[in-house]
C-alpha cells in the first residue's frame, strides 16, 4: 500500500512538471522504482525526439529496442533520499511495452505501479465508427452531483472540432487523429484499446502530437480542448480515473463519451457523424495532398495553392516556417531520421495536417 501510494504522488507530481503551459500532452507515462543503481539503464539520445536505453541484462535491451521511447528520467531530481529518489518515470508510445518488461522482469529489478488489462473493443463499436469522422457537439464537466444528469453545452459553430477514427484489425486498437489542426491549433494521434471492462475504451498507444500554450481559463476554444483531451487522457491539466465509457445512437449517428475526472466529478462529450450533409455546409475542405519523399520533401495538390509550409519535429518543435519554396520542394536533407508534422495552409487560410517519416 506503501509503494502504492507513493506512486501516485509520483504520477501527480510528474504530471504537473511536464505539463508546463501545454494544453496537449499525449506522451504516455509510468513510473518504475529501481533500487538497485546497477539496474538504472543507460540513455542514448537518438536526435528524434526519442531515446535508446540500454541494460546490463540484453533481454531487457531487446524489450526497449522493439519499443518507442521518448524519455526517462528521474522522477525527483531534486530528492536526494530513498525512497523518492528510487522513482524514475519512462515516457513511451505503447502500453504493451510496460507488459512485456512486468512479464519478463523480476520486481527487485524493476518495481511498477499498474499493470495493464485489457479487453476486446466490441464489434459493433468498431462497425459504427471505422473509417468516419465525428465532430464534437455537445460537452459537459461536473464537480458535484455524481449520478445527476450533466447539463452538456453545445460547442459553438465556429469551432469544428473533428476527429477521425480508424480500426486496426490486426492490434485491435481503435485510432483516432484530429483531422486537420484543431481550432485553437493542435493535433493529436492517438489509440486506444478496449478497458479493464467490457463496453470501454482506454488510452494505449500514443505519438507526441502539436500543442499550443493553454489559456483555458479565459479562452473558450481552449476550454472546451481541454474538456476533449482530459476525456481522452491526454490532458496537461486534468488528471483522470477509470476507463472511457461509449454509447452509441445509430438513430441519430452520434456518440456519447462519459469518463470520471480525478478532481471534478466527471466528462461527457457527445459527437455526431461529420456527413456529407454537413460538409455541405460548412467552409470549403482543404483537398487531400501528396507528400514526396527523401532527400526533397515536395507537397503538391491540384485543388488548392500552398501559401504557407510549417514543420515540427517529433517533440513539437517548429523547424520550419516559410512561404518561400520552389515548386512545392523543401530540402530535407539535413534533417536527422525519424518522425516529423507538416503543416500546410492555402489562399483560403484552410489548414491540413500531415506526418512524414524522415529515413
Amino acid at each position: 500500500m506503501k509503494n502504492y501510494l507513493i506512486a501516485i504522488f509520483v504520477s501527480l507530481y510528474i504530471s504537473i512538471s511536464f505539463a508546463q503551459n501545454s494544453i496537449l500532452c499525449s506522451l504516455q507515462k509510468d513510473n518504475i522504482k529501481i533500487e538497485n543503481t546497477d539496474n538504472i539503464p543507460t540513455v542514448s539520445d537518438n536526435g528524434d525526439g526519442t531515446i535508446t536505453l540500454t541494460h546490463q541484462d540484453q533481454n531487457i535491451t531487446n524489450i526497449f529496442d522493439d519499443h518507442v521511447i521518448y524519455d526517462f528520467v528521474r522522477s525527483y531530481p531534486s530528492i536526494d533520499t530513498e525512497p523518492l529518489s528510487q522513482y524514475y518515470t519512462l515516457f513511451f508510445q505503447n502500453k504493451d511495452l510496460i507488459n512485456e518488461l512486468q512479464a519478463s522482469v523480476p520486481p527487485e529489478v524493476f518495481l511498477f505501479s499498474s499493470n495493464y488489462v485489457n479487453t476486446s473493443i466490441s464489434s459493433e463499436l468498431i462497425n459504427f465508427l471505422d473509417n468516419k469522422t465525428f465532430r464534437l457537439r455537445n460537452y459537459c464537466s461536473i464537480a458535484d452531483n455524481i449520478g445527476e444528469p450533466c447539463p452538456e453545452e453545445t460547442v459553438p459553430d465556429n469551432l469544428d472540432i473533428l476527429i477521425s477514427f480508424t480500426y486496426d484489425n490486426s492490434n485491435d486498437l481503435l485510432i483516432l487523429e484530429s483531422q486537420n489542426e484543431t481550432p485553437c491549433g493542435n493535433y493529436f494521434s492517438i489509440a486506444l484499446k478496449g478497458g479493464t471492462t467490457n463496453d470501454t475504451l482506454q488510452l494505449w498507444e500514443s505519438t507526441p502530437g502539436i500543442s499550443t500554450e493553454t489559456d483555458y481559463q479565459t479562452n473558450t476554444c481552449h476550454f472546451i480542448e481541454e474538456h476533449l483531451y482530459s476525456m481522452l487522457d491526454i490532458s496537461c491539466i486534468n488528471q483522470n480515473y477509470g476507463d472511457l465509457t461509449p454509447t452509441i445512437d445509430t438513430i441519430n449517428n452520434t456518440l456519447f463519451l462519459y469518463r470520471n475526472n480525478m478532481v471534478f466529478g466527471y466528462h461527457t462529450a457527445t459527437f455526431e457523424e461529420f456527413t456529407l450533409s454537413v460538409q455541405e455546409n460548412s467552409l470549403e475542405r482543404m483537398k487531400p495532398f501528396q507528400i514526396m519523399g527523401n532527400p526533397y520533401l515536395q507537397v503538391s495538390s491540384s485543388e488548392s495553392q500552398i501559401i504557407n509550409i510549417e514543420i515540427y519535429n517529433v517533440s513539437g518543435q517548429k523547424i520550419v516556417n516559410t512561404t518561400r519554396f520552389k515548386n512545392n520542394t523543401i530540402n530535407i536533407s539535413n534533417y536527422s531520421n525519424g518522425l516529423y508534422f507538416i503543416k500546410l495552409s492555402n489562399s483560403n487560410n484552410q489548414q491540413k495536417v500531415f506526418k512524414f517519416l524522415k529515413r
